[in-house]
C-alpha cells in the first residue's frame, strides 16, 4: 500500500513538473517566473539572466506590537546582490555578490580584469535543474526551501535579527507565503513567525522583491557633501593608479527621458520620464 502511494505521488509530481501549464500556478512570460505545484514553489530562470546582477530587497510591512522599533512599511530588513550562474557540474549556483571594489578600466594598463579575477563570490547554495515544461531557454529549480526557510539573503539580515533577538527561533511550520506577484519585478509576500529567547511569540509580514538589474549599469555619480544624498562606499581602483581610493556614490532613482523625447531632453526642454516616480500618500 505504501509502495503504491509512492508510485502515485511520483507519477502526479512528474506530470506537474513536465507540464506545468496544466497545474495551478504562476506562469507568465518573465525573466524570473514562479510555478506553484502543490506545496512547492519552482523558480524558472531565463538563460538571458544567468550571470546578471539581481537585487533582493526585503521590507517589513506589518509586525507584532511587541516589536518596538518597527514602523509599518518603512523597515528595510535586508538588501542583497545575488547572481544565478550555471556551474561546471551542471547545477545552478546561487551566489552572493559584493560590489565594494570596482574597476571599469578595460585598457591595457587597467585593473578591470585583475580585480574581477581576484574577487571570489561565495556560492550560497547549489540547485539541480529540473526538466520543467518544454522551454529550452530557461532552467527551473525547486526554490521552496529558501522561500519558506530562514536566511539573511531573503528575509532578516544580521542587523535586523539583532534588533529583534539574536537567539530568536524561526517557526517554519507557522509561516507561509501569502502571495506572489509578477509584474515588472518578482515580488513575494510572506508571513513569518518567531519565538524569542523569553518564549514570547512574534509575527512579521514581509515583502521581498527580486529586481533584475540592467546588463548595462546606470552611470554612477560621485557624492558631493554639499548635496544631501544617501550613499554607498566603494574602493575605486581607477581614480589614482598609484594608490587605492575609497569613494562614495549617491543612491539615486533611474530617471531617463522617453525614447521619443531624448532630443528634447538634451535641448533642455521639459519632458516626462520613462518610468516616473510615484508617491502614495
Amino acid at each position: 500500500m505504501i509502495f503504491r502511494s509512492i508510485l502515485i505521488w511520483i507519477f502526479v509530481t512528474s506530470v506537474c513538473i513536465i507540464r506545468y501549464d496544466t497545474c495551478k500556478g504562476f506562469s507568465p512570460t518573465h525573466e524570473l517566473t514562479v510555478h506553484k505545484v502543490g506545496k512547492k514553489y519552482f523558480l524558472e530562470i531565463d538563460k538571458s539572466i544567468l550571470g546578471r546582477d539581481i537585487l533582493i530587497i526585503s521590507r517589513i510591512d506589518r509586525s507584532s506590537s511587541n516589536i518596538e522599533f518597527m514602523q509599518d512599511g518603512h523597515n528595510l530588513a535586508c538588501q542583497a546582490l545575488i547572481r544565478f550562474e550555471l556551474g561546471p557540474n551542471g547545477k545552478i549556483e546561487f551566489k552572493s555578490i559584493s560590489a565594494k571594489a570596482i574597476s571599469n578600466d578595460k585598457s591595457e594598463n587597467g585593473l578591470y580584469y585583475n580585480v574581477n579575477r581576484l574577487l571570489l563570490s561565495p556560492v550560497i547554495d547549489f540547485f539541480k535543474p529540473i526538466k520543467y515544461g518544454n522551454s529550452k531557454e530557461a532552467y527551473t529549480i525547486d526554490f521552496t526551501t529558501y522561500l519558506l526557510g530562514d536566511n539573511e539573503l531573503l528575509y532578516l539580515d544580521n542587523s535586523s535579527r539583532a534588533s529583534i533577538d539574536n537567539k530568536a527561533k524561526f517557526l517554519r511550520e507557522n509561516s507561509w507565503i501569502k502571495s506572489v506577484v509578477l509584474k515588472e519585478n518578482l515580488v513575494f509576500k510572506t508571513g513569518r513567525q518567531y519565538i524569542l529567547e523569553n518564549n514570547e511569540h512574534i509575527a512579521l509580514e514581509m515583502t521581498t522583491t527580486f529586481l533584475v538589474l540592467n546588463s548595462e549599469p546606470y552611470k554612477p555619480r560621485y557624492f558631493d557633501e554639499r548635496v544631501g544624498f544617501f550613499t554607498s562606499k566603494f574602493v575605486d581602483y581607477d581614480i589614482n593608479p598609484q594608490r587605492i581610493v575609497s569613494k562614495e556614490m549617491i543612491q539615486r532613482w533611474r530617471l531617463e527621458p522617453k525614447t521619443n523625447d531624448v532630443e528634447k531632453y538634451f535641448k533642455g526642454e521639459l519632458v516626462e520620464p520613462k518610468k516616473p516616480i510615484v508617491f502614495y500618500i
